[in-house]
């Protein structure tokens, strides 16, 4: 026993003997703190289908019994992917320093539809917001397209709040968002368009109140707050740009300069100073939403001797549950007159609708019946008075999000 003791010492000495010569392991390198990048991937996916049936007696309103072959106006059915997005957006470095990078992956090939820093200087109070991003104009066009009341925006709003450009913003939402306000210089081009024209910028600005509290840029009250909520906005954008057949040519007509030996004339082509103006109102309230916008654009051409040129839109739209969270119904009503100085062109939208949201926005089924009506001089009194073509629309959306937030 002495003897198996003292083996079992002599054991337990060398292995602390080895122990003590074996390297110590090196030291874990500090871990970095969590919140120092983040990062979500979402992908949205819409697929439409639309019926449209132009009006049986369009032939007839636009030529009267003119002679001659023309086009037969058909009925059409389409079937398509209308978007297919892939977004990624967090911080990096300081959750005051966030970023969002979007790629459209419908169509025929990949495009950047959005691209930008924020940079929250003084929390929501301040922040400074560079890259491809919205324009501030238009509470229906700063509304996500994922998060529409409708299958789409309004062509009022598509047409006076033309969405994403490059630029530089400041912008906050101080008094809990009971007051936004924007700031922002634009190229002006459009997105996608890298490229300038001429040295005039675009300007935008925006300012809204919520009185009794915030009111989310969304279109239905998903999760609507049980007490009322109502925003007033304005805004203003003021762009150089190239006008559409200001000169009675189709197509854009760029700047010229002709010289003789007698001396040079400049010929500003579509050249104009286009001025835009907006206000909207919203309401939320439990289960009900409601939101309209009026807009109006002077295109002041640079060339001496052509006219102003003044065009104004507006919708009204409203829906309200049904079933909560589950279905909803309502009506968009919708007008535009792009050239106030001409007679007979104006157009006018009611669509009613209804939505099934299975999982909020990110699983949801649309579907609305459009009346459209487009005003023409009658060719059947020679053109002297107005009557409407009409058109039916029927459109169906499916929407499917989906969300992946990776760990830290």
């Amino acid at each position: 026993m002495n003897r198996f003791a003292a083996r079992a010492a002599r054991a337990l000495a060398l292995l602390g003997l080895c122990a003590a010569a074996r390297p110590a392991p090196a030291a874990a390198a500090p871990a970095a703190p969590a919140d120092t990048f983040k990062v979500k991937v979402s992908a949205r996916l819409q697929t439409l289908y639309q019926y449209s049936r132009p009006d049986a007696a369009a032939d007839a309103k636009v030529y009267g019994s003119a002679a001659g072959t023309r086009p037969l106006a058909q009925s059409t059915s389409l079937l398509r992917i209308r978007r297919g997005r892939l977004v990624m957006e967090g911080f990096a470095w300081d959750p005051g320093l966030e970023y969002n990078l979007q790629l459209e992956l419908a169509g025929p090939g990949v495009t950047l539809k959005r691209a930008y820093v924020n940079w929250r200087a003084h929390g929501p109070e301040l922040q400074l917001r560079a890259g491809k991003f919205k324009v501030p104009f238009g509470r229906q066009q700063l509304t996500s397209s994922a998060q529409q009341q409708v299958s789409d925006r309004s062509a009022a709003s598509d047409e006076f709040a033309k969405g994403d450009d490059d630029g530089l913003m400041v912008w906050g939402l101080p008094a809990g968002g009971r007051v936004e306000y924007y700031a922002g210089v634009f190229n002006g081009e459009g997105n996608n368009h890298n490229s300038q024209q001429d040295a005039r910028d675009q300007l935008a600005a925006r300012f809204v109140v919520a009185p009794l509290g915030a009111v989310p840029y969304t279109g239905p009250a998903l999760d609507g707050p049980r007490d009322l909520r109502v925003a007033f906005g304005i805004d203003a954008t003021r762009n150089g740009g190239w006008l559409q057949e200001v000169n009675g040519v189709a197509g854009m007509q760029a700047p010229t300069r002709t010289c003789t030996p007698a001396g040079c004339s400049d010929d500003h082509g579509d050249d104009a100073r286009i001025t835009a103006l907006g206000a909207d109102a919203a309401l939320r309230w439990r289960g009900l939403s409601a939101s309209a916008e009026l807009f109006r654009r002077t295109a002041a051409p640079r060339q001496a001797g052509l006219a102003e040129r003044r065009a104004e839109g507006w919708y009204a739209q409203g829906g309200a549950f049904l079933v909560p969270a589950r279905l909803e119904a309502g009506i968009r009503v919708s007008g535009m007159d792009l050239d106030t100085s001409r007679p007979m062109d104006r157009t006018r939208e009611v669509t009613p609708f209804v939505n099934g949201y299975l999982h909020g926005h990110d699983l949801k089924l649309q579907a609305d019946y459009g009346f459209l009506r487009t005003e023409v001089p009658d060719a059947r009194a020679g053109g002297t008075r107005a009557t409407w073509l009409a058109e039916r629309r029927l459109r169906v959306q499916f929407q499917l999000q989906l969300h992946f937030q990776p760990p830290h």
